[in-house]
């Protein structure tokens, strides 16, 4: 059911993209209604006031509506306006009259005799937006809505007509009558866009709002944290998002002419297979974080500790994360033949062998160990042990990662960032589109300013240090240092 606006001569509704309103609940307010209304319809009283009766939005101010649901309307987001808990009608269409309007309960048809063509003379709509000083004159006018698409090709403009050149009287102008609003199919929640000149619009910062002194107003771009956000509706799952907002980030860095020589990701395998089909056949080398690569193999190795008389491997756990990190930081070309030579040589040096039949890398690279140097006891080879861990470090998939170890940069900033984020917009928390884009706003800001904070002192100018035991280290401590204060933007 479609409920039009009871005002007089209006039958504006949603279907004609209008905002309707229903009458408030508070008696005062409602009377208030009730009065706007009758001024143009005398017979309309409280007891006219039923579920269905609602009043548009032609007939309200934007001081009516509420400022934050217009001030998103015009950033271009699609939400609902509502009006102000006082807000009262004040606004009557330039097409009410006294009548109450005729409203067809029944959909009636009506067949129009053609009408004649006749020659109509359009004279362009002057217009004067926010800074625009300069009155523009549209080059071709719009046709009239009373005439269909065949008759808008006979109807001419007078392009002898000048702005200064004519004066309209005042009794012309009180004659004149603007005709009634056509209903549309458009969206009306549709925030206008204007043409403003550059140099009118500059001008408005010729003046500090500060310190009300003169400035120099001038368009500066300023690099920062990059931010894309994706809807959950635009991608099949949460798993796509993060596919979603690499191929976004990419196009905007290939549309300012960038090109991506080293990409370093985690090993999301929808990424790194579009990386390899888009992105490496220009020239774009993809390597994998050590981080993300030592936290899958930490979880297989302490599975594999769990077996029948294979806990040993806890062990030499944390050696061989280290030496996951060595093969990648002692290997800065990134050469992927020389890192998996040094990966595998881990399996013999646990059992004692320093003579590797590999090229790329003949022999262990430390000296003897000897004495206090040994700290584990070597595993015997062909034990259940051994064979169990070369089993877990020769795996395919695992040498493949290995062979991407990114040998200089790692995305631990990156990490810090999605963090943080979780302070200003945690997860057990449901935002809107535009809540989420102001947090992770809000976020960027306060990482970009305390991101890069020198470490703490104390008054004798010693750096300060915390030890910790996060939960990852499974009950092992980690020493870290202690940053200065966050500034908040202070």
């Amino acid at each position: 059911m479609v409920n039009r606006c009871v005002c007089a001569g209006c039958t504006n509704s949603s279907k004609t993209g209008h905002r309707v309103h229903d009458f408030p609940k508070g008696k005062r307010l409602i009377r208030s209604w009730v009065r706007f209304v009758a001024t143009k319809r005398p017979d309309f009283t409280a007891a006219s006031v039923t579920e269905s009766a609602v009043i548009c939005s032609e007939h309200f101010t934007d001081d009516d509506y509420d400022p934050g649901d217009m001030r998103r309307l015009n950033m271009g987001f699609k939400c609902r306006v509502k009006l102000i808990s006082d807000a009262i009608p004040s606004r009557h269409s330039h097409s009410c009259t006294s009548a109450c309007p005729v409203r067809i309960k029944k959909p009636v048809k009506i067949r129009c005799a053609r009408r004649k063509r006749e020659f109509t003379e359009v004279r362009p709509k002057m217009v004067s937006v926010g800074t625009q000083t300069t009155r523009i004159r549209t080059s071709t006018p719009l046709a009239s809505p009373d005439n269909s698409d065949e008759e808008a090709s006979f109807i001419r403009s007078d392009t002898s007509w000048v702005p200064d050149e004519e004066d309209v009287s005042s009794d012309e102008e009180a004659s004149y009558e603007e005709p009634p609003p056509h209903p549309s199919d458009s969206d009306l929640n549709v925030p206008d866009k204007y043409i403003v000149c550059k140099d009118q619009l500059m001008a408005l910062f010729t003046i500090c709002p500060a310190c009300c002194s003169e400035s120099n107003g001038r368009m500066v771009q300023q690099a920062g944290t990059f931010i894309k956000i994706n809807q959950c509706s635009e991608v099949p799952n949460s798993n796509w998002c993060e596919l979603e907002g690499l191929k976004r980030s990419i196009t905007l860095l290939r549309g300012q002419d960038l090109q991506v020589s080293t990409l370093i990701t985690d090993r999301h395998r929808q990424v790194a297979k579009w990386v390899r089909e888009e992105m490496c056949t220009e020239g774009t080398r993809h390597f994998f974080d050590v981080w993300h690569v030592g936290k899958g193999l930490s979880k297989a190795l302490d599975m594999a500790a769990k077996e029948k008389d294979c806990g040993d491997l806890m062990l030499w756990r944390p050696a061989i994360i280290n030496h996951l990190y060595w093969t990648a930081a002692s290997t800065p070309d990134g050469n992927p033949d020389v890192m998996e030579a040094k990966w595998k040589s881990m399996v013999n040096h646990i059992q004692d062998i320093h003579e590797h039949d590999t090229p790329a890398f003949p022999c262990c690279a430390h000296l003897p160990l000897e004495g206090e140097q040994r700290k584990k006891e070597w595993l015997e080879p062909g034990s259940t042990v051994a064979v169990k861990l070369e089993g877990v470090v020769t795996k395919a998939s695992l040498l493949k990662d290995v062979k991407q170890l990114s040998p200089q940069h790692q995305t631990f900033s990156l990490e810090a960032f999605h963090s943080l984020i979780l302070l200003f917009a945690p997860k057990h928390t449901g935002f809107s589109y535009l809540g989420m884009y102001s947090r992770l706003l809000l976020a960027a800001l306060h990482y970009n300013c305390n991101g890069s904070r020198e470490v703490a002192q104390t008054s004798g100018g010693v750096a300060k240090y915390a030890m910790q035991y996060p939960r990852f280290r499974k009950g092992e401590h980690t020493v870290r240092p202690i940053k200065q204060k966050a500034s908040y933007g202070q």
